[in-house]
């Protein structure tokens, strides 16, 4: 059976790889109902999905077209079915697209975009993916704001064209500066990904790269990561490492480790012998205290923010309450002013009870005085 991989007599058993499924439309949307038995809660602000399997690209460092071997898409039909499900079934803030490369296909992208437009989810839905600055030009960035792509990770790497060329990127620093550029005038922000300690990279390419960051983080990106160069097995730079006797066929997993928690210096395999090891952690730490120092500044601002609406809420508040003293005290006087009323109405009442009394005895009397004076008469025409 094609595509297992096994531990066996003491060993690990691999067979020949299966064929990939084509197309992808063969396999059905993700069931994340059963993910949300182990993983819950599925109804967040934030919701993932992949609409494509690999990438076009062949740098150095990604493993992911190792792994894929070739770059296959779900149908624009396909992806909009999951996006219209999704925006339905758990009413997310945004979606975030973990392809490699969304805008790889630029017919695919365009009918996602006018999809999304046309079902009236762009008002509703704001979604996050990745690019890379050779497929950013102006029409790419129309299609993305239709669809209401707010955020994107762009790979600009190095600001050193030479080591651009090392890492086999398709486009060059001038390429990523207009790209970032481009998104900038697009309302679409930006978060600009870097790598540090490529083989054959020198002191003054990280020096370009640490610059570029300190004069454009805020300008023309908002946010940005860095990692250290790590051999994946599978990519370019890790064939040459072995080759080379740098490195084991089998690496050390913790040597793998790159995130900013994760990190581990003294574990750390070094395959730079262009910059000294010492020069590339100073720049590696300060890229991510500076990384840090921004988004403490935006942490402080946005509890500053907090703040002033808390403040802000607290002054209604208590204006509320004034307006309901100022309430209560007038239903207080309009009860007031209806039980003085009621007073004069039982007063009227009863002054008309009297009155009704007084009419009828003086009726009595009336017929009495009339009889009196009808015997009167009666009794002056005998005589």
């Amino acid at each position: 059976m094609p595509g297992l991989c096994f531990h066996s007599d003491g060993g690990v058993v691999t067979s020949p790889a299966r064929k990939p499924i084509e197309p992808l439309d063969l396999i059905p949307h993700p069931d994340r109902e059963l993910c949300a038995k182990r993983w819950p809660p599925l109804r967040a602000a934030e919701i993932g999905l992949m609409t494509s399997r690999g990438c076009p690209h062949q740098c150095g460092f990604c493993s992911s077209s190792h792994f894929w071997k070739n770059v296959r898409f779900f149908s624009a039909e396909y992806v909009l079915e999951e996006i219209e499900d999704l925006a339905g079934r758990y009413r997310p803030e945004r979606l975030v697209i973990h392809d490699d490369l969304f805008a790889a296909n630029r017919k695919r992208l365009k009918r996602i975009s006018d999809g999304v437009r046309a079902l009236g989810l762009s008002d509703e839905l704001e979604f996050v993916c990745n690019i890379s600055a050779d497929s950013v030009d102006p029409e790419t960035c129309e299609m993305l704001e239709r669809m209401n792509v707010r955020w994107v990770v762009i790979g600009i790497e190095s600001a050193s064209d030479r080591v651009l060329k090392l890492m086999n990127k398709r486009a060059s620093f001038e390429q990523g500066v207009s790209a970032l550029r481009l998104l900038c005038e697009s309302g679409i922000t930006a978060e600009a990904n870097m790598i540090l300690g490529y083989p054959g990279e020198t002191v003054e390419d990280m020096e370009k790269t640490v610059s570029f960051v300190e004069e454009n983080l805020g300008v023309l990106f908002r946010d940005f990561l860095v990692f250290p160069l790590v051999p994946f097995p599978g990519t370019r730079v890790w064939r040459e490492s072995v080759e080379s006797g740098l490195i084991p066929e089998e690496p050390d997993p913790g040597a793998m480790q790159y995130s900013n928690y994760g990190f581990d210096p003294d574990r750390y395999v070094y395959l730079n012998p262009a910059a000294p090891r010492e020069k590339f952690l100073y720049n590696l730490y300060y890229l991510r205290f500076i990384q840090f120092r921004e988004r403490m500044k935006r942490t402080s601002e946005l509890m500053r923010e907090a703040g002033r609406y808390q403040a802000a809420l607290l002054t209604q508040i208590d204006d509320m309450g004034r307006e309901m003293e100022k309430a209560s005290l007038h239903i207080e006087r309009v009860e007031a002013e209806l039980g003085s009323r009621t007073m004069r109405v039982a007063e009227l009442e009863a002054a008309c009870r009297e009155a009704g009394e007084r009419i009828t005895a003086s009726g009595i009397m009336l017929r009495k005085l009339q009889a009196v004076k009808r015997k009167i008469a009666a009794r002056a025409g005998k005589r």
